[in-house]
C-alpha cells in the first residue's frame, strides 16, 4: 500500500469490508439442512440450533441422473416456518411438509397428489430460506 494515495487506500479498505459483509450474509441466509438415514427413508432437519423452526420459502428435489424435479414447492402464503419432513421410498404425499405457519404451493408434481422415490437413486435437495441462495444436499436412499 505504500505509494497509494490516502484516498484509494480508504476505498480499497471500504470495498474489501463490503465484500466480507455480502459474503457472510449470503452464506448465512442459506437454510441448515441435516439428513438422517433411516431404513427405507431420509429425515431431513431444517432447524435453527437443533430446535427452532426455520423460514423455508421453497424447496426442490431433482432425481440427479435425469435431472427431472419429482417434488417442489414455493412458498404461497405468510412465512412457512419448518422443523423436520421424511422422504421415504416409494410413494410420498405432496402434503407431507406441514409448516409451523404460512402455507406452500406445490409446483411439482401438477396433477398428481403424489410422487415417488426409488431405493438407490440419487436425489438432490435444494432448499432457498428468506434469501436468494439455495443450501444443497445429494443422498440416496438405501
Amino acid at each position: 500500500m505504500r505509494g497509494m494515495k490516502r484516498e484509494t487506500k480508504v476505498v480499497l479498505v471500504l470495498s474489501l469490508l463490503l465484500a466480507i459483509v455480502v459474503t457472510i450474509y449470503l452464506r448465512l441466509d442459506r437454510p441448515y439442512i441435516g439428513l438422517q438415514h433411516q431404513k427405507n427413508s431420509v429425515a431431513i432437519d431444517v432447524q435453527t440450533l437443533g430446535e427452532y423452526p426455520t423460514t423455508v420459502s421453497h424447496i426442490r428435489l431433482t432425481e440427479v441422473s435425469s435431472g427431472k424435479v419429482v417434488f417442489e414447492v414455493v412458498r404461497d402464503h405468510g412465512t412457512p416456518q419448518l422443523h423436520t419432513f421424511t422422504l421415504a421410498a416409494g410413494d410420498n404425499t405432496t402434503d407431507l411438509i406441514d409448516p409451523q405457519s404460512g402455507d406452500y404451493r406445490i409446483a411439482t408434481p401438477v396433477t398428481d397428489k403424489k410422487f415417488s422415490l426409488r431405493f438407490g437413486e440419487e436425489y438432490k435437495l435444494a432448499i432457498w430460506g428468506s434469501g436468494w441462495l439455495s443450501n444443497t444436499v445429494s443422498f440416496k436412499i438405501q
